[in-house]
């Protein structure tokens, strides 16, 4: 037997919902909001200067995994 009674919609978080619409044949052309822009503003790639700083540490390899 088939059980048709209405079940309660689960809550669907928010990344998940927006990955479920977008369509899984997108149309070859190209809308408004998908065209990047050729123009990029100036403060878009600027970085904090403490993030910099903090790459620029040089990191030691992990040699348990090595076999020599």
């Amino acid at each position: 037997m088939i059980d048709r009674t209405p079940r309660p919609l689960e809550e669907t978080s928010e990344a998940d919902l927006a990955e479920q619409l977008i369509p899984a044949y997108p149309d070859d052309e190209a809308t408004e909001e998908a065209v990047v822009s050729e123009v990029v503003e100036r403060d878009t790639w600027r970085a904090n200067e403490a993030d910099l700083i903090e790459q620029a540490i040089p990191v030691p390899l992990d040699d348990e995994d090595r076999e020599d």
